[in-house]
């Protein structure tokens, strides 16, 4: 309920009301690493740096839960700074980032999520060899996780790999898994959107969204979609509507 209320908020712009609702959620769930996030989202959109790095400082005393970790509440803090213009301010986040996977126990950090968390914020500060290290790994351990074809597909577009991007698209094209919900379409879609190719990206993406894949905060501020912001049939598809 309260994921779902305040996305809608943050997609409508309405960054007042979305951290009242957050503030709400956090009365319920005070020591909660998704109310924090539903927080975050809302501050970087009013670009209250102070306050957020606040709500980051916090986060780095919890525990992870729900698949969320704080480094995983720091990159949605990267993002959403980023996509509301504080690029500047979003380069301290990935630094807050650092120093909590450097304090995780040797067990943590050697697992398949203490990896893949480290991967992902690797992919953000575009030290995409090092990500392409851990999440090759990754996938060779684990190769029906469609997520890790999806990165090491996206890492390949931006590093210029088009043969390796296009290959990775193929595996995703035939993944066969039930309940996916269009996870693969949407790497495909990341995939065309950061080889140049804006119609088929958008085209993916619709396809990605109508097969159950979610429309909110963490497609406005995906930041494989930046080559796509100012082509106008992208921009009508994530306009909010109703």
């Amino acid at each position: 309920f309260w994921n779902g209320l305040s996305s809608a908020h943050h997609m409508l712009g309405e960054h007042e009301e979305e951290l009242a609702v957050a503030r709400g959620a956090r009365e319920d769930w005070p020591s909660h690493l998704p109310t924090i996030v539903y927080e975050v989202r809302a501050l970087a959109g009013l670009g209250d740096i102070e306050k957020l790095s606040d709500r980051i400082q916090e986060s780095l005393t919890l525990r992870p839960e729900r698949g969320w970790t704080p480094s995983g509440v720091i990159r949605t803090a990267y993002r959403e700074l980023v996509v509301h213009g504080y690029s500047e301010e979003a380069r301290e986040m990935l630094r807050r980032a650092y120093e909590w996977h450097d304090s995780r126990s040797p067990e943590d950090a050697r697992s398949e999520s203490g990896r893949f968390d480290l991967a992902q914020t690797l992919y953000l500060d575009g030290r995409l060899d090092e990500a392409e290290d851990l999440i090759r790994g990754l996938a060779t351990e684990f190769p029906q996780d469609v997520d890790y074809v999806g990165y090491l597909g996206v890492i390949a577009a931006r590093q210029g790999d088009i043969e390796g991007a296009e290959r990775a698209a193929g595996e995703m094209r035939d993944f066969e898994q039930p309940y996916i919900r269009g996870r693969h379409t949407l790497w495909q879609a990341k995939i065309s959107s950061l080889l140049g190719d804006e119609a088929a990206a958008v085209a993916l993406l619709r396809e990605a969204l109508s097969q159950g894949r979610s429309y909110g905060p963490e497609l406005h501020a995906d930041l494989d979609f930046e080559p796509l912001w100012d082509f106008p049939p992208y921009q009508e598809l994530i306009r909010p509507k109703g």
